[in-house]
């Protein structure tokens, strides 16, 4: 998801850069990112990808939690996130 007003914020739900990784990724902004790499499953089977947002007590920053086939793989924080629109 990236912002529709500028940039960042963004959050990748799914990434791959030419391996059989797939990369988590939050911009919080182009310095400050964080990437977690899961290896995706080479069995040629159709898998799932979730990100679920959830504001965080002070209401101005996101909690993501990232999951594949249901599993939870990452979880990330969105700063400055809540009330910002995104591209899905």
């Amino acid at each position: 998801m990236e912002a529709v007003n500028g940039w960042p914020p963004e959050t990748d739900i799914g990434e791959w850069k030419g391996t059989a990784n797939n990369w988590y990724n939050t911009f919080n902004t182009s310095s400050i990112v964080r990437s977690d790499l899961v290896s995706w499953p080479t069995d040629l089977s159709f898998h799932s990808l979730k990100a679920v947002l959830t504001a965080e007590s002070n209401n101005v920053d996101v909690r993501i939690d990232f999951y594949m086939d249901n599993v939870l793989r990452a979880t990330q924080y969105g700063a400055g996130f809540v009330g910002k629109p995104l591209w899905l």
